[in-house]
């Protein structure tokens, strides 16, 4: 039974040893190459703390004991957070909370009706779906480029006639403005899609949560950039 903060620090250092070794089905690698070759998103969030973290086990393993009990002890603060970030590698939060009804369009939508609905329930992106399948996320800075191009062009009357959504698509500044994740994905996972530093212009308009993250597949969540701050503080 663990007793010591040094007993607690132990037991979540194995935890997390033991995972990542299972993802590599190795019995034994030096902890910091574990760090540094694993592939999950939270390991990577974490690479810095967690080789921190591997020097203080090494100090308290190979420090001299008494009575069997190590004489160096970590602080109950470093414990605890250790062990929170333990948690979130080993069992990281999931999708959840981005899961709900998503509203969709089809090419052949009046778009005036299309705006309106996005005006009325405040999003900025709405997928697109043609015979049962994600075609295009369509965004309020697509349906802005359009009419701009249309009204330079002498048009009129724009949102009151017979324009569809199929109009505007063209407008889209980048075709793949939109990524999907299959729903057993975690947050971690989820963020990595909104972590293009060199670009911020590259960033998906939103990530669409499907049951195997296939675009044939009914709609199960998005997250935009607009989600961003949630799902961050939810790390």
């Amino acid at each position: 039974m663990a007793n010591t903060r040094a007993d607690r620090f132990l037991a979540s250092y194995r935890k997390l040893e033991n995972d990542l070794l299972d993802d590599i089905q190795e019995t034994y690698r030096p902890f910091k190459n574990l760090v540094e070759q694993s592939e999950r998103p939270a390991v990577q969030r974490y690479e810095n703390q967690l080789k921190q973290y591997g020097k203080l086990r090494n100090s308290i393993v190979h420090h001299e004991h008494e009575d069997e009990q190590p004489i160096a002890d970590p602080r109950e603060d470093v414990v605890q957070e250790f062990g929170r970030i333990v948690e979130q590698i080993t069992d990281p939060p999931g999708l959840q909370p981005f899961c709900h009804e998503v509203y969709t369009a089809s090419p052949s939508d009046d778009i005036g009706a299309v705006v309106e609905k996005m005006e009325t329930e405040d999003f900025s992106q709405m997928p697109v779906v043609d015979d049962e399948e994600v075609i295009a996320v369509l965004t309020s800075n697509t349906i802005t480029r359009w009419v701009g191009a249309e009204l330079h062009q002498g048009g009129e009357g724009l949102l009151v006639t017979d324009a569809s959504v199929k109009n505007a698509l063209p407008y889209t500044e980048k075709d793949d403005n939109y990524t999907f994740l299959h729903r057993s994905a975690n947050l971690y996972e989820a963020n990595t899609h909104f972590q293009i530093e060199d670009n911020p212009r590259e960033l998906p308009d939103a990530v669409l949560i499907t049951h195997n993250g296939k675009a044939t597949e009914s709609l199960l969540g998005i997250i935009t950039p607009y989600d961003l701050a949630d799902l961050v503080r939810r790390l």
